[in-house]
Order: C-alpha cells, then sequence, then structure tokens
C-alpha cells in the first residue's frame, strides 16, 4: 500500500480498491443506458448471469461458481431472468440432476443490446482518452484476470472468443 494510514477514501490507490470503485458507476452507467433502448427490466445482478453463459447455456452450478456466489443465489437470478423470458431453464440429457439455462430469442436480443451498449460506452472512453490508451486498459484486465482466476475456473471471454483461464 503506498498511502500513509488515515488517507481519505478518495486518495487511496489499491488496486482492489480503484477496480471497485471504477465498477460501480460503470454497471449504472451500462444499466441506464440500457433502459433507455427497452432494458429496464435488467438489473446488476443478472450481468452474472448474461456474461458467464456460453452459447449452448450453462449449468446452474457452473454459473454460481463461476460467479463466486452460492447456487441458491444464481437461481433467483435465473428464476428472474425466466420469469422475464431471457431464459429457459431444462434439466441436462445426460444427468437429470443439472438444471441447465439457455438465453431465449429475447435473452440472445438482449446480449446483444448489452454488447452495443459496452462498446459505445468504451467507444467514448476511446475519444476521451484514445484508443491506445483503451487497448492497454483491456489487456491488463485481461492479463490481471488470467492471474487471479485458477485454470479451471470459468471466465469471461478473451478477445478472440474463447474463455479467460
Amino acid at each position: 500500500m503506498s498511502e500513509e494510514p488515515g488517507t481519505p477514501l478518495a486518495d487511496r490507490t489499491e488496486i482492489g480498491y480503484l477496480l471497485d470503485r471504477a465498477i460501480r458507476p460503470i454497471a449504472m452507467q451500462l444499466h441506464q443506458r440500457l433502459a433507455e433502448v427497452g432494458y429496464g427490466d435488467l438489473r446488476p445482478s443478472h450481468r452474472f448471469v448474461f456474461t458467464r453463459m456460453d452459447e449452448d447455456g450453462a449449468a446452474i452450478t457452473d454459473l454460481a461458481t463461476a460467479s463466486g456466489v452460492t447456487t441458491q443465489a444464481i437461481s433467483q437470478v435465473v428464476r428472474e431472468l425466466v420469469g422475464l423470458g431471457y431464459l429457459t431453464r431444462t434439466k441436462d440429457g445426460s444427468d437429470r440432476r443439472v438444471t441447465v439455462v439457455r438465453l431465449t430469442p429475447a435473452g440472445h436480443k438482449a446480449v446483444a443490446a448489452i454488447r452495443k451498449v459496452q462498446h459505445e460506452i468504451e467507444t467514448e472512453w476511446a475519444c476521451i482518452r484514445g484508443h491506445p490508451w483503451l487497448e492497454g486498459l483491456r489487456n491488463d484486465l485481461i492479463e490481471l484476470n488470467r492471474l487471479l482466476r485458477p485454470p479451471d475456473a470459468h471466465g469471461p471471454p478473451s478477445r478472440d472468443g474463447s474463455r479467460i483461464a
């Protein structure tokens, strides 16, 4: 830590603290803009499901593990998204104990809207700070995710579409 004890919170420079402070306004801006384009029913907690879904769907237990929350917590989010028409829930064909969730057509449209809004926000950042800064930030965060995640953990897709391990 680079600060002296008693440093005001606004002046802290620990990376974890700075990442936490950055994610909240980013999530708020994303969800405000999603509401403006017709997705006001999406909540920030829904990102735990949408950002960890594969094209083939995902088991609820895998979503919970990847999100770092309990199966009960992710099940509640999944119930909300099923109720909103963004997901379907079925039993796995090879193991009936496993519940798999998949995007509906409305879910695919929501994911496309999320990606579009995220791209717009990032484009705004690039206009302010420049594309090299944005790409450097993206690459640094990809590397940080690789460093922090165990090799078998699910992660957000990397730039080439594979999972970050």
